[in-house]
């Protein structure tokens, strides 16, 4: 869930919405698509299937990205301890796309809190990629 507080001189107006992550579309339908916090997909197969291919890197799970929101130049992005981030207006809350940044990084695991350097200006973060090498990369992005 979302969350927006605006303020004039007078007022205070408040506003919430779903971010329409795959996890939250899955839910909708009834379904559990991707492990969670505290929850586990029902299904032994399909969470076997999806750990192997985590591991491989075919593909990063896409969680609800309900952990942090980030703002990278004029983008502000949902965040989980994945790689996976989504975009959202920051007027209606409305969810645009999940973001991708333009480098080669390649990793399964993030952290959601990334630190700021207020004197550089830049984010520093690190990306795990689980693999037959496993390696963590540190990273930094100039946010302005």
């Amino acid at each position: 869930m979302l969350y927006s507080f605006r303020c004039n001189d007078r007022e205070i107006y408040f506003s919430n919405r779903y971010l329409r992550s795959e996890q939250y579309l899955a839910a909708t339908k009834g379904r559990i698509k991707f492990d969670e916090f505290g929850t586990i997909v029902p299904y032994k197969f399909a969470r076997i299937r999806s750990l192997i291919k985590t591991i491989l890197g075919v593909k990063v799970e896409k969680p609800s990205c309900n952990v942090n929101i980030l703002k990278v130049k004029d983008s502000l992005l949902a965040t989980s301890e994945v790689t996976t981030m989504i975009e959202f207006d920051k007027d209606d809350l409305q969810t645009l796309n999940e973001f991708r940044f333009g480098d080669k990084i390649k990793g399964q695991f993030s952290c959601a809190h990334p630190q700021f350097d207020p004197i550089t200006k830049e984010q520093f973060n690190f990306v795990v990629d689980i693999s037959k090498k496993c390696k963590a990369r540190l990273y930094s992005q100039c946010l302005y």
